[in-house]
């Protein structure tokens, strides 16, 4: 009775490892009619972070930076708004190489953009890029806290 049982466990244990070692995942790769992918385009808000408390009313006001793929060769474009209220005002590149290099980038809202509210704003970056053949686009959004400014006097 042991015999058999040690004989069933280990045909479990031989069929376990023979199934087990049996089981492969090989990536397919096609030759035929393969395309350079897309450079995909990406672009993001460092400053203010998400959640981030911002005075509403401040003289000094606030300033938006961030970053993006973009580079000197490339063709793109940030732009900013807050609380989806459009046009999207254009961003300016800080990057390196000069105005229009977009891997570094900074918006400052004026009296002509719409301004922070108390409670809940949302900011969205937009980055824009063109090619030969088209156009593409990326957003990235952060939400902040728009709060008093604080009385100083």
């Amino acid at each position: 009775m042991h015999f058999q049982i040690w004989l069933l466990l280990f045909a479990a244990a031989v069929s376990a490892s023979l199934i087990s070692s049996n089981i492969f995942a090989f990536a397919q790769t096609n030759t035929i009619g393969t395309k350079t992918p897309v450079k995909a385009h990406g672009v993001k808000i460092t400053s203010p972070s998400k959640g981030q408390k911002v005075q509403i009313n401040n003289d000094k006001g606030f300033t938006v930076t961030g970053i993006s793929i973009d580079n000197t060769t490339s063709d793109c474009q940030v732009s900013v708004i807050l609380n989806n209220v459009k046009p999207y005002q254009k961003a300016k590149g800080t990057g390196p190489g000069g105005l229009n290099d977009y891997s570094n980038w900074t918006f400052t809202p004026n009296n002509k953009n719409p301004q922070i509210t108390i409670g809940n704003n949302e900011l969205t970056a937009k980055l824009s890029c063109s090619d030969a053949s088209a156009t593409h686009t990326k957003y990235y959004s952060v939400n902040i806290t728009g709060v008093e400014s604080s009385f100083k006097g």
